[in-house]
């Protein structure tokens, strides 16, 4: 996508969580929300037998592939193998330039229309994307997939007991206040679900863009 600014449209985010959670992102429009019902927390849906579950890594591999594109095509059996070897970082130094790419991606801005670096000097240390590129975009999958591990028992808050007056309007068809989601989602998992978001565009741009400059310098 062009622009500085990222694409989160009404309801992706929440999506991506579920995806991300390794439950069927379609709940959040099936799952019916009721007056006097508690949400119900990811953990409790991924406990529940009759709740379809889908694989993390299939249900996001094409996105995957789309952002590693301009330097990782092939086939899907390719790509599985890419992806695969991504979990792998020999430690130490690679571990060290591996973290300190992420951080740059991070920061890094963009101009408005995602072509050109904000900061000049940031077109130099873009060069060693590339080669790191898949472990940087595993390595924030992984963090925004373990922040959600972590937080997915996470409760909502108690139901605010409706008051007598209010259940007379709601029986003489005035309406009351919208009950409470069928599918809590933490404002920490959804922060964290954006800024995997926002950052694995990025790092496709960053990719794009360092691929129109290698093009630049062969002509």
């Amino acid at each position: 996508a062009e622009g500085q600014s990222t694409d989160v449209s009404p309801g992706r985010v929440e999506r991506l969580a579920m995806a991300l959670a390794g439950l069927d992102p379609r709940l959040l429009d099936e799952l019916q929300p009721a007056h006097g019902v508690k949400s119900r927390t990811l953990d409790q849906l991924r406990r529940d037998s009759s709740i379809r579950k889908v694989s993390r890594t299939a249900s996001l591999m094409r996105d995957h592939r789309y952002l590693l594109m301009p330097y990782y095509g092939g086939s899907d059996e390719d790509f599985k193998k890419l992806w695969a070897e991504s979990k792998l970082v020999s430690g130490g130094q690679a571990s060290t330039e591996l973290i300190k790419q992420v951080n740059w991606l991070k920061k890094v801005k963009l101009d408005e229309l995602a072509r050109a670096f904000v900061q000049p000097s940031d077109q130099y240390l873009a060069a060693a994307m590339p080669s790191l590129a898949p472990k940087a975009l595993f390595y924030l999958y992984r963090s925004a997939v373990r922040h959600i591990e972590r937080s997915a028992w996470e409760l909502p808050p108690p139901l605010i007991k409706v008051s007598l007056v209010s259940r007379l309007m709601q029986k003489l068809g005035v309406e009351g206040p919208p009950p409470p989601p069928a599918v809590f989602l933490p404002d920490s998992i959804l922060r964290e679900t954006e800024s995997y978001l926002v950052n694995a565009i990025k790092l496709g741009r960053v990719l794009r863009l360092q691929k129109k400059a290698s093009h630049r310098e062969r002509a």
